[in-house]
């Protein structure tokens, strides 16, 4: 019979590829943004599809250089336009003191619906279902498990 082995890593966590990924454009966000997408691409790969994820990434992750070198690339190579996020927008366009009014506004929605968008995704299990799901527990306050039980 083979021993089992101790765990004696368990609080630490795998790192997810998303935050491999920022903790490297953090260590090289003083590299052109061109230099640095060619870098990525040579980790995630350099077709279409990896091109749609980094730039993806790059927005989610708040690289917008990086999001619209990705962006110009993808557009010059696969004839793909993926226009920036709404928000992105509003920022570059609004005074700062009105965007961060918006922002918390939209926030405190967000804030509201979030313990129903955990569970749903709970229920999920495909797609970026599990990926969603463990950022969104990131961003909310500790939850009581009572209290998650009790809304399910």
């Amino acid at each position: 019979m083979r021993p089992q082995r101790r765990r004696c890593c368990a609080p630490f966590r795998l790192i997810r590829r998303e935050e491999a990924l920022d903790i490297y454009v953090e260590m090289h966000q003083r590299a052109s943004s061109d230099q640095l997408l060619a870098a990525l691409r040579e980790i995630v790969g350099s077709d279409k599809e990896s091109l749609i994820y980094l730039v993806r990434f790059a927005d989610a992750y708040g690289w917008l250089y990086l999001a619209e070198e990705a962006r110009s690339v993808l557009q010059r190579e696969a004839g793909i336009h993926m226009p920036s996020p709404a928000i992105y927008e509003q920022a570059r366009s609004l005074p700062s003191a009105e965007f961060g009014d918006q922002m918390v506004g939209a926030l405190a929605a967000y804030v509201r619906e979030m313990p129903e968008i955990l569970l749903r995704l709970e229920k999920e299990q495909g797609g970026e279902s599990p990926m969603l799901r463990h950022r969104l527990r990131e961003q909310l306050p500790a939850l009581d498990a009572g209290i998650l039980a009790s809304l399910r």
